[in-house]
């Protein structure tokens, strides 16, 4: 099945909830790209650009990067698409802050506002987000269980085995890896997946998560997704989203 409409979508959710691996098998579900906007940061931090500078100290501190630049990374990353009409998207990690949701998700929009960069340009724009509910003692559980492989690259892996709360979320290792020794002795942390990294991070969303969903929801274009049984419930997810996108708003 393709996406049923030329629509962004974007996935909010604190940290641990899952947001890469839901946003990464939806879109190929649905046919349109993933953005990961952590992703296109550390990219820049690898080539010592002078975002990936800015991204390297906010990431030392445990601090979100600034609008600004974070902006600019999304901005250089969607104009570099060559497609015309361009592939829809599903983006992960933004916004986080009010200011990057009227950026990305205008409610109006004049020419001038789009030529002084105050909203992104139309095919830019996204129109719905996908709300992930998961408790925050689960959230960091989830984050400290990330793993990266050394050898194949993964990104996607956890090690955490979650069964509480009536959530039923069990680890997720790697398939098909072409190098036999992929096991938890290759797989390392994240820099930033300490335990104090993740509570500072996990308080500032809490502090800036009311006015960025209330934002979607008084919108009509807010959807409330419960993963309580973890990527099995992916089939809901499509569901909720080609409903919605079908009907041309959420239901209050």
């Amino acid at each position: 099945m393709n996406m049923i409409k030329q629509i962004n979508i974007t996935l909010i959710g604190a940290p641990g909830s899952g947001k890469g691996t839901y946003g990464s098998l939806l879109a190929k579900r649905l046919h349109a790209n993933f953005v990961s906007v952590g992703d296109l940061l550390r990219d820049h931090v690898q080539r010592n650009t002078s975002i990936g500078k800015e991204a390297r100290e906010a990431q030392r501190r445990g601090e979100l990067v600034n609008d600004s630049v974070v902006i600019q990374a999304i901005r250089d990353y969607l104009e570099s698409r060559t497609i015309d009409p361009p592939d829809p998207f599903i983006i992960d990690g933004f916004p986080r802050t009010l200011d990057q949701a009227t950026w990305i998700s205008p409610i109006s929009t004049t020419r001038k506002e789009q030529d002084n960069n105050h909203c992104c340009p139309e095919a830019m724009r996204v129109s719905y987000a996908v709300s992930l509910q998961v408790p925050d003692t689960i959230c960091q559980k989830k984050a400290l269980g990330r793993r990266i492989c050394s050898l194949c690259n993964k990104t996607n892996i956890n090690v955490c085995d979650i069964h509480e709360d009536g959530y039923r979320m069990p680890p997720m290792l790697p398939q098909n890896c072409p190098f036999p020794s992929c096991n938890e002795q290759n797989w390392k942390q994240r820099n930033d997946d300490t335990p104090e990294i993740v509570l500072r991070r996990m308080q500032h969303f809490r502090s800036t998560m009311d006015p960025l969903l209330s934002y979607y929801e008084n919108q009509r274009r807010l959807i409330k997704f419960y993963p309580l049984n973890g990527v099995d419930d992916l089939p809901v997810l499509e569901k909720l989203v080609r409903e919605t996108i079908e009907f041309g708003q959420t239901s209050l």
